[in-house]
């Protein structure tokens, strides 16, 4: 290469490097022109001020009334450590941070960095927010965010609100505080655990996040999320949420109280226990309540009676609604509440100098008496019932605890054993915890399943039927009474009777009809069975519903085929049961074929009692 060339190529690269040099230069120079200061600590005020190595180099000494600013706060302290660079110091006594008109820190030792704005107070901590005062030993704050934390156990109190945590952090700006570990908020009222919460201080509303339980001079709550607003008193308990007082507990997955207008809503497996009257509520909607105390529930509404020999009622309905209130106060004296000590045994975190209110042990009080209260329970449309001894159906349902009397309303049907009953209305008395008398009213029908295809019959216009040992015993028809019984010789059907008579009573033993006495006046034809017509064996307003019947307690949801019923003007005989499950149980009877010809041949005419004939509304 000769030598003009390799100076041409020397000379252009000399050329570039300076133009890279150049560049790099002006770039250095104009980010370092376009960087922003870092505010440097100020030193405003002090006594005297040395400076040495033994401080440490590039140290200055400040003693007496120092007072430093930084990011518009206030430092001041008896003495500090500055830094010439102003970047940060050390200071000892007197500690006390003034952030503007609303915010001050106190503390024994401050260690302040204006890099990142961090203040970290030790010794006895206070910080103070217009009516917030939160008490630690290590709390760090920073100057600039307005965040403050503490780590290592933290007391906060706000107007009547004291809260204690292990871990702490404060936005001073959005004025909320956050929670973690061993979370104690107590007030006159209630005292909370929980594992996590936020508190905001301006609306005095709390977020609660885990395992949570309230207890309060007369309740105890549990869930593992919800809010309370302390200010308006009410809030919402979320997941597996339970509240419980002496008389009666709600779970359910979510509970709205509003205590100030005394009413709040549950939603989805609520369950309500009355443990004085013991009754449960079960459904998936509930609204309540209080003074007088009601609850109006709905979606899957069951009430279950329970019994102490563990045979319990179960009643289901489309909508159920209960209403408590005490008696007159000449009757029995109110059992008042009595708190006698704290119950810090309820919860194994406790620290009974958080304790402010006293919470209510049950095993220190007695229960309130049965006959303070009166409780009525009211069922509409589709009322299902089921219990060992008697199983029920009607579109609706009213009982009261103050003459413990059951009403059914529209098309209602008892079933007893082998006996189903029906009329107009139905009334059921309860004495003493126990199924006393039934009362029928208009129209009044017993049907006895004497056989696989053989019915015994009573009508009248009305009827009472009393109850012994949870059994039919004795049946009292008035007025009209018409009877329709088979009779046997030693186990065969010889005839049916067909008596008349102004009264008749009927009396059962193992669940059959073991006698009918006729009172008054008394006309009978007794027709050998062989030449019994349909219309002699059958009332015209006969009808079997064993297929509507609640076979236990899960079956009371159970809607029914209405299917097979009369619906239409002209009588067929309908036998409502599973007629091979029958036939296997009763082979030595007539076989399966001959009894679906006699049904079917054997078809009186007539009419539905009841109003049946319309069909059966929802059951």
């Amino acid at each position: 290469m000769g030598k003009k060339n390799l100076s041409n190529i020397i000379g252009h690269k000399i050329l570039f490097t300076g133009f890279v040099l150049v560049a790099f230069i002006t770039l250095v120079s104009f980010t370092t022109e376009k960087a922003p200061k870092r505010k440097l600590i100020k030193m405003l005020q002090s006594g005297y001020t040395t400076t040495g190595t033994s401080l440490g180099p590039g140290t200055i000494r400040l003693m007496n009334d120092v007072i430093l600013e930084h990011n518009e706060a206030l430092m001041y302290c008896d003495s500090a450590h500055l830094t010439q660079d102003g970047s940060q110091f050390r200071a000892y006594g007197h500690i006390h941070i003034d952030q503007g008109d609303t915010l001050h820190l106190y503390g024994d030792s401050l260690r302040y960095n204006a890099i990142n704005n961090w203040a970290k107070v030790r010794g006895k901590v206070k910080m103070v927010d217009k009516e917030t005062v939160l008490t630690t030993r290590f709390l760090d704050y920073n100057t600039q965010t307005g965040v403050a934390k503490y780590f290592n156990k933290g007391v906060i109190v706000n107007t009547d609100n004291t809260l204690k945590s292990i871990i702490g952090i404060y936005f001073s700006k959005q004025k909320e505080f956050n929670f973690k570990d061993s979370v104690i908020l107590y007030n006159n009222e209630y005292t909370m655990y929980t594992d996590t919460l936020r508190y905001f201080t301006d609306t005095e509303t709390s977020l609660f996040v885990g395992p949570t339980r309230i207890y309060s001079k007369d309740e105890y709550s549990y869930c593992e999320n919800g809010w309370y607003d302390t200010k308006n008193r009410k809030g919402e308990l979320i997941q597996n949420a339970l509240v419980q007082n002496k008389d009666n507990t709600i779970t359910a997955d979510s509970i709205f109280f509003d205590r100030l207008n005394k009413l709040g809503h549950a939603k989805n497996n609520i369950t309500m226990t009355d443990s004085v009257n013991n009754i449960i509520i079960k459904g998936d909607l509930a609204n309540y309540k209080n003074l007088p105390e009601e609850y109006f529930v709905t979606k899957k509404a069951l009430l279950i009676q329970l019994d102490d020999k563990k045979d319990s009622l179960f009643v289901h309905s489309d909508t159920l609604y209960t209403r408590t209130y005490p008696r007159a106060k000449d009757t029995t004296a109110i059992t008042t509440l009595q708190p006698k000590r704290d119950s810090l045994s309820l919860y194994q975190k406790a620290d009974s100098s958080f304790v402010a209110v006293n919470v209510f042990d049950k095993s220190d009080t007695p229960k309130q008496k049965q006959d303070t209260t009166i409780r009525e329970i009211k069922l509409y449309h589709g009322v299902r019932i089921y219990k060992s001894n008697i199983q029920g159906i009607c579109d609706s349902l009213f009982y009261s605890s103050k003459d413990s009397v059951i009403q059914m309303h529209t098309k209602p049907v008892l079933w007893s054993g082998k006996s189903q009953m029906t009329a107009a209305y139905i009334q059921a008395f309860i004495v003493n915890k126990q199924l006393e008398r039934i009362e029928f009213e208009n129209s009044a029908l017993i049907i006895n399943h004497d056989s696989l295809e053989y019915y015994n019959q009573i009508r009248g216009r009305d009827m009472t039927v009393y109850i012994h040992n949870n059994e039919l015993h004795k049946a009292y028809i008035r007025k009209d009474s018409h009877t329709l019984y088979f009779n046997k010789d030693k186990n065969e059907y010889i005839g049916v009777n067909n008596s008349t008579s102004t009264n008749v009573n009927i009396y059962f033993k193992n669940k059959d009809v073991s006698k009918i006495t006729y009172l008054d006046n008394p006309k009978s034809v007794l027709t050998p069975i062989d030449k019994a017509t349909n219309e002699q064996t059958r009332f015209d307003n006969f009808i079997w519903l064993k297929n509507i019947r609640p076979l236990n307690g899960k079956d009371v949801f159970r809607v029914a085929s209405t299917d097979s019923l009369i619906t239409s003007k002209k009588y067929r005989a309908v036998e409502l049961f599973n007629t091979n499950k029958e036939n296997s149980d009763k082979n030595n009877k007539k076989n399966s074929k001959n009894n679906k010809d006699t049904n079917k041949n054997n078809s009186p005419k007539g009419k539905s009692i009841g109003g049946f004939g319309g069909g059966i509304r929802r059951l």
